[in-house]
């Protein structure tokens, strides 16, 4: 990953760290493209466009599902709150039940509280234009402690994460729960993910994920995942 700084101007180009910091995307995945971001004292915006993969368990084994993202995420940070919103438009290149080019818009609304400066509280809102019989709305609830930095060697991040996800995760867009197929049906459940920088730019990360399906056989899965991510 390479960035750049011209006075409020952030840019970023390569493998990028997109965390829950950017209006909460679900889990913090990598995006191989761009941002671009300018800070105005409390208010940040960001553009970003790229692929998102996700690795995750369909019928006959894993798949990597690649995503092209174009968004636009606006937040507010005060000293204990913090405020966002984000619209992103999903295109297919890969997906174990989806055909090339089909794609779905996502928008977000997004709360924080820092009880400390580790301790964190969030609460999402996530609604999208697809429905598929399941509904359109989801949401997630987080509590997360730390503040990972893949600079930062030693730094660390756990959150617990309740979530209700509706059918427009799928895409292997940011906001599926990492390597859970429910891309069909949708899916309600919980998680735990831990992320540690063992090496500057090298992530160590963890997760297990327990979750059912939105439709009607009610389809349960309970994964536990583990790697390692190098930064560029």
């Amino acid at each position: 990953m390479v960035t750049g700084k011209y006075g409020a101007f952030t840019t970023q180009i390569g493998r990028i760290p997109y965390a829950d910091k950017d209006s909460m995307l679900f889990n913090p995945l990598e995006m191989d493209g761009i941002t671009a971001a300018y800070q105005f004292d409390q208010v940040s915006v960001k553009a970003l466009y790229g692929r998102f993969t996700s690795p995750v368990y369909a019928t006959g084994g894993y798949v990597k599902e690649r995503t092209d993202t174009l968004g636009l995420a606006v937040d507010y940070q005060a000293d204990k709150l913090g405020i966002g919103a984000a619209f992103y438009n999903h295109k297919v290149i890969h997906n174990a039940y989806y055909d090339l080019g089909n794609s779905a818009n996502v928008w977000d609304l997004l709360a924080t509280y820092k009880i400390t400066p580790d301790l964190k509280l969030s609460a999402m809102y996530i609604g999208t234009n697809k429905d598929y019989g399941v509904g359109k709305n989801g949401y997630v609830f987080r509590v997360g402690y730390g503040n990972y930095s893949p600079a930062k060697v030693g730094s660390y991040l756990v959150q617990a994460n309740y979530y209700k996800i509706p059918v427009v995760a799928y895409y292997g867009s940011p906001y599926a729960a990492e390597d859970v197929d429910y891309t069909y049906f949708g899916g309600k459940g919980w998680s735990i993910v831990a992320d540690y920088a063992i090496e500057k730019n090298v992530k160590l990360h963890v997760s297990y994920n327990n979750t059912k399906t939105l439709e009607p056989s009610s389809k349960s899965l309970k994964l536990w995942t583990g790697y390692a991510t190098f930064y560029f």
